[in-house]
């Protein structure tokens, strides 16, 4: 799964597909190597980039000119794609430990991880799911240090914990946002760290729970019906070409197979 998504298309073709893309550097126009699951290579271009948080069959492994050319042919420089910028939960997480945000475990399996910080006057916490990420911010300081066994779970049934209370809490999803989330999470971070007052921006909700891309929906039902008509003149091509009068009765082809007049295939 990736939270961003690179709409590309084949050197020799028009139509664009989704892959999973796992940089932030990428412009419309740049060509680039995909791989599918099965190792396959392709050389596509960039069309543009979305936050959609799918899971595709084909992922950007590297840009054409990072690729490795033997004989002609490209091939990726490394066996995983090549990650740039905060694209995933696990480069954020690694970003806030690095900036001395403790982890919690939440307790349960709502949330992938819970990180803290106390700041001047206040706790916050940034709760990782795996479809988006929540904020939440205390009342105060956190009335002690932290310890190994702390859950987020237990914190908030603590009743020796009854004035640590939540003041604002926002739930951010992955799909449909504008702008890159996790960055986002990480200006607020910064943010909160330099003790700022107001933080409301950070706590206006983004994304979609609903991943469905109504554009590219409709692309593809565009296509499919283009497909299956492509399918059906061919078989009516069949059917005129083996039909000896206009009749309209089915056609004999071969190996039990008919074919009717509405260019359907049956056996009898």
């Amino acid at each position: 799964m990736s939270y961003l998504i690179a709409l590309v298309r084949d050197l020799n073709g028009n139509t664009e597909y989704p892959v999973e893309c796992f940089r932030t550097d990428l412009k419309p126009n740049d060509e680039v190597l995909v791989l599918n699951k099965n190792d396959v290579i392709y050389r596509c271009i960039v069309n543009r980039v979305k936050y959609l948080n799918w899971d595709c069959k084909k992922t950007i492994y590297c840009k054409i000119s990072e690729a490795i050319s033997i004989n002609g042919a490209f091939y990726p420089p490394c066996i995983k794609p090549i990650e740039i910028g905060v694209v995933s939960s696990n480069s954020l997480i690694d970003l806030l430990k690095a900036r001395n945000w403790q982890t919690l475990s939440y307790g349960h399996t709502t949330y992938k991880l819970v990180l803290t910080y106390t700041n001047n006057s206040r706790t916050a916490f940034i709760l990782i799911r795996k479809n988006g990420v929540d904020l939440e911010l205390m009342s105060g300081k956190f009335p002690r240090l932290f310890n190994r066994t702390d859950t987020y779970l237990n914190i908030k049934k603590d009743e020796s914990l009854r004035n640590f209370v939540s003041v604002k809490f926002v739930r951010h999803h992955l799909a449909h946002t504008t702008f890159n989330l996790f960055e986002g999470i990480i200006r607020f971070s910064h943010s909160f760290m330099n003790n700022e007052v107001n933080l409301d921006k950070y706590f206006i909700p983004v994304g979609s729970s609903n991943k469905q891309d109504n554009v590219l929906k409709q692309k593809h039902e565009t296509l499919q019906v283009q497909r299956r008509e492509n399918r059906k003149s061919r078989s009516q091509s069949l059917y005129d070409q083996f039909s000896i009068d206009d009749s309209g009765e089915p056609v004999y082809l071969g190996s039990g197979m008919w074919i009717g007049s509405d260019s359907s295939l049956f056996e009898k």
